[in-house]
């Protein structure tokens, strides 16, 4: 009897030891209504996906449609997706934003957070972002080798825009926006080189 209360015990501590593992899908699901705002910002692992974003504006909306258009930020929010990262070390940052649908566009904006309450204080720093790729080439975006432009507008072929330095410690945050409506869903990956 000793021996079957020992092994439904070892099996119970298992079960809850599996169930406390920290899946980044978990919380994805679990934020998904808040993640079109930057409060509800998904921390982003170094690969993620794939993810199906968000078909709505958040809550709040951090990029309103201007009658002067900054050529390097999205036109207003269609169906954004907020990310955050802290660089786990100092170097120049890569990223790979993958569609599920090849035809599919995505367009990003990343910002260094300046302090505990950037979100707050975005409104303050929306038209001044690190790097940007608003181009409306279909399939991979990112930043990388490929890139030569810090901030990419619509008009630009290129997909990619031009790697940025980060440093150990500090908060990044990446808004994603598919404008063209489909959001048919992403994978996400990082590196600090």
């Amino acid at each position: 009897m000793k021996n079957v209360l020992l092994v439904f015990f070892t099996v119970f501590i298992a079960q809850t030891v599996v169930a406390q593992e920290d899946d980044p899908l978990d919380d994805i699901y679990t934020l998904e209504p808040r993640t079109a705002d930057c409060l509800g910002a998904v921390k982003l692992p170094e690969k993620l996906g794939p993810v199906v974003g968000n078909n709505k504006i958040g809550a709040k909306i951090e990029f309103y449609k201007k009658d002067e258009r900054v050529p390097y930020l999205f036109a207003w929010e269609h169906n954004v997706v907020w990310y955050r990262f802290e660089a786990e070390r100092s170097g120049m940052l890569h990223l790979l934003i993958i569609p599920e649908d090849p035809s599919e566009n995505f367009d990003f904006v990343i910002y260094h957070a300046e302090g505990p309450w950037f979100c707050s204080t975005l409104s303050e720093v929306v038209d001044s972002p690190i790097r940007s790729n608003i181009s409306a080439t279909p399939g991979a975006t990112g930043l990388g080798d490929l890139g030569n432009q810090e901030l990419v507008p619509e008009q630009d072929s290129n997909p990619f825009s031009a790697p940025v330095a980060v440093t150990e410690g500090e908060t990044y945050y990446i808004a994603l926006d598919s404008p063209d409506g489909k959001n048919s869903g992403h994978s996400i990956e990082r590196e600090i080189k």
